[in-house]
This record gives C-alpha cells, structure tokens and sequence, in this order.
C-alpha cells in the first residue's frame, strides 16, 4: 500500500423511506425483478429472498441482492435500503474508481421505488470507509492532532460530529478515527453524511445526485481540511 494515500475500504449509499413500505412476499419478488432488471449486470449473484416474519422489527432486511464477487450489494428492510461497494482484496482504489457506478445505480433505484413503487424517499445517506498507511504510529498520529498534551496510547477511537450545511441540505458528518492494533502505522477513517432526521424531504432523481455529488466533494474538502500535507 502506498503510504499516505487514501484507499477505499467500503461506500454505501443509504435511501431512508419516509414511511414504513409494504414488502410482503409477492411485492419482493416484483422488486426484485424490478432491480434485477434494471442493475442485473452489476447484481449478479443469487438473490436472497430472507423468511422474515411480518412482525420481525422493520430494520431487518427482507430482500439483499450481490456482485458474484461480493464487491457490490444491495439490501433492503421496511425503512432503509442501501446499496453498497466492498473493496475485495488489498486496497487499491480511490473513492473516484467506484462512486459513478455506485451513484448510478442508486440513481436507477430510486426511479423503481418512485415511479413503480409509489415509495417515497424522505432522507439520504452515504458512509465511506478509508484506510492508509502512515510513515509512523497512526496511535501517535491521532494523539498529537487530536489530543491535549500528546498523551501516548496504544489504542485510539474518536468520533466528531459536525451539524453543517450541503447545497440546499442539512446534513451530520461523522468523523470516526482509529489505528489499527495488528498494524500500527494504518489509519482507519470513517465519514458519515447523512441529512437531518427531523427534515422530512421528498428526494427525487435530481435531488439524490445532487446530494451525493455534493457529498463526495465535501468529504474530500473535509479530509484535505483535517489532514492536509498528511494524506493525500
């Protein structure tokens, strides 16, 4: 791994409804055909139809669809679904390399649960997981950037929250920061951007790129801020 830069780990795009949907077992298989229609080129593993009760709590996922290789998946429950990118192997790609495919596919859901579902979207999300190696201890790293008097642990978690402002949206960014024990010059980083709970939206195709376009620029606008002349 080249020391100093970025890799992606994972990224995952997140549509909240704006209501509990109605997926019983007939409306997942017309989703899934619908999906895989639309994405089955990219999703083609062996979908799984999951047995869930009807009273099972609406977060578990009723349907998850993949790449063969699992580099790609897509679930999704009676409130969310998310569409994501795992990195297989070591990391050797920048967030770039995989977020138009992954946008466009989200793209091309959202019309299925807009146009052909009559499910609306009322919040988004989108997490990226990062991982680089540094020239020395990413504990001590951490330490002295974060840290009053540089105190020297042997494991370091952080977690910022920032509320701000993304084009017309309100959104949280988490900032999750951690070494890692078994290699002690990689840095973990975790960015959450997701908008307000309590501004209940109505996304359509247009608003959705325009979050997630936005929230690649302002992660990478956020990274360079906190660790500029570190990473790159």
């Amino acid at each position: 791994m080249e020391k100093n830069k970025l890799f992606i780990l994972s990224l995952q795009c997140t549509m909240f409804f704006d209501a509990l949907i109605p997926l019983d077992k007939n409306s997942k298989i017309d989703l899934l055909t619908k999906v895989t229609g639309k994405l089955g080129t990219l999703l083609d593993g062996e979908p799984t139809l999951l047995p869930v009760p009807q009273d099972a709590p609406p977060d578990i996922p009723r349907l998850q669809l993949s790449s063969k290789d699992n580099s790609y998946a897509y679930g999704i429950s009676l409130i969310r679904s998310d569409f994501t990118f795992n990195q297989r192997g070591e990391p050797n790609k920048g967030i770039g390399e995989v977020c138009a495919q992954l946008f466009a596919g989200e793209k091309e859901i959202l019309k299925i649960y807009r146009e052909l579902m009559n499910w609306g979207i009322g919040r988004l999300g989108m997490v990226a997981n990062y991982v680089t190696e540094l020239e020395d201890s990413a504990s001590s790293f951490i330490s002295s950037k974060f840290l009053v008097n540089n105190p020297r642990y042997n494991s370091i978690e952080l977690g910022l929250l920032k509320k701000d402002e993304l084009d017309k949206f309100h959104i949280n960014r988490w900032l999750r920061i951690k070494n890692i024990s078994k290699s002690p010059n990689v840095l973990h980083l975790m960015v959450d951007i997701n908008t307000f709970a309590e501004e209940k939206l109505n996304f359509n195709a247009e608003g959705l790129m325009t979050f997630y376009d936005g929230a690649i620029k302002y992660l990478v606008t956020e990274i360079t801020e906190e660790f500029g002349g570190v990473l790159k």
